[in-house]
């Protein structure tokens, strides 16, 4: 964040102190005359020693004027222990339905990657890998399966979609797994 001093333009370069185990996704921020605030996220490794900062250098670039410069400034990032926890699903429900389709909603406890399948009634339990991977075998291919991935990406960690192509009177399966995005 800036007080929008009246420069033309300021670059702002990002960086991280040796040794961090942690990434940035942006290198460069960009300002223009009117522009007084720019975000980035600092992606920190789980193996990054707790107790130890990660230290994000901004080296500020372009001038306001023959005598103005703008500083470089250091913000630390202090990392601390948290509570490890695995993804779940809190809850589900089936919307709505035509005669072809299913609106499904489910609802996770944190950000995730859902990978799911829907296939004729009674088919066996499938296993992550084969859903993720989309691998109809042997014993999935007789029950016409269908897979897709969504994600949960909402403050309100919900994920709505369609399942579509579904035969009219007929009974499925539906079996999902939640997976976290990091």
């Amino acid at each position: 964040s800036t007080d929008n001093p009246p420069y033309s333009d300021m670059s702002v370069t990002l960086s991280l102190n040796s040794g961090a185990k942690a990434s940035i996704n942006y290198k460069q921020l960009n300002f223009t005359r009117t522009q007084k605030v720019q975000n980035f996220t600092v992606f920190v490794d789980e193996d990054q020693t707790i107790g130890e900062d990660v230290e994000v250098t901004f080296s500020i670039g372009g001038t306001d004027g023959p005598s103005f410069t703008l500083p470089v400034v250091t913000l630390n990032i202090p990392i601390v222990a948290r509570e490890l926890f695995l993804p779940e699903v809190v809850a589900g429900s089936v919307l709505s339905t035509t005669r072809t389709s299913a609106e499904i909603q489910i609802q996770g406890n944190t950000l995730a990657f859902l990978y799911f399948m829907v296939a004729d009634l009674y088919v066996p339990v499938p296993i992550f890998s084969d859903v993720r991977d989309k691998v109809e075998n042997e014993t999935l291919s007789y029950s016409n399966p269908s897979f897709q991935v969504t994600y949960i990406k909402t403050a309100s960690r919900t994920v709505t979609f369609t399942l579509e192509g579904l035969e009219p009177g007929k009974d499925y399966d539906f079996y999902c797994y939640i997976v976290n995005l990091n």
